[in-house]
This record gives structure tokens, C-alpha cells and sequence, in this order.
């Protein structure tokens, strides 16, 4: 379930990000900025991405599973392997979003606001 929800989370961003590039491609901002902008995040999202582990969401997918309780500090990389995920995908939405998720602080953030998600549902 966990992995699913996962997976149309980045469906859903990658539909956002083609229409944002082709809008912001046709304005005024150039095919080149968009170019090399993509390319920094790219190598911004393949460096990171060495020094993850995959296996991280499968297990947090099978502990949720199991309604096994998650640390958040297992959020928290939860996180930032999918801020890495997103940064290696082009576009902008993705990267801002990618960006934010290496952050500490919005990380604390966005665990935060997955308590409180999953107090409701």
C-alpha cells in the first residue's frame, strides 16, 4: 500500500512537472536555463543517491504491513530517499520539492505533518 501510494505520488509529480517545463520553455526563460538547471539537479540527486540504501521504503512498507510502529528517524530517511528520487527526476516542481526533503528542517517538517496524518487516518 505504502509503495503504491508512493508510486502515484511520482506519477502525479511528473505529470506536473512536463506541464510546467513545456509553459515555462515557451516563456521566458530559455531551453538552456531550464537545461542546465536540470542538470545540477540531476547531479545534485546522483550524488545523494550513491550513498543511499533502497531497501529503506520496502521495509517501512512491510513494517506498516505489520502495523508495526516507524521511528521517525526512519521517516526521516524515508524522506530524503524520496527527495533524492525526486531531484533525479526533471522538472521543477520535482526539484523544489527535492531540494526541501534534504533539508533538516523540513524534513522535521514533513515528519511532523506524517504524525499528524496518520493520528486521522
Amino acid at each position: 500500500m505504502f509503495i503504491g501510494i508512493v508510486f502515484l505520488f511520482f506519477i502525479l509529480i511528473g505529470f506536473v512537472d512536463l506541464v510546467l517545463l513545456i509553459f515555462m520553455a515557451h516563456g521566458g526563460f530559455g531551453v538552456w536555463f531550464l537545461i542546465l538547471s536540470q542538470l545540477a539537479s540531476l547531479a545534485v540527486g546522483v550524488y545523494h543517491f550513491r550513498k543511499m540504501d533502497a531497501n529503506l521504503l520496502f521495509f517501512i512498507d512491510s513494517e506498516l504491513q505489520k502495523n508495526i510502529p516507524i521511528v521517525n528517524e526512519l521517516w526521516e530517511e524515508a524522506i530524503l530517499f524520496t527527495a533524492v528520487i525526486l531531484l533525479l527526476i526533471p522538472g521543477i516542481l520535482s526539484d523544489l520539492l527535492g531540494y526541501f526533503g534534504l533539508f533538516p528542517f523540513f524534513r522535521n517538517i514533513f515528519v511532523n505533518q506524517l504524525e499528524l496524518f496518520r493520528k486521522y487516518f
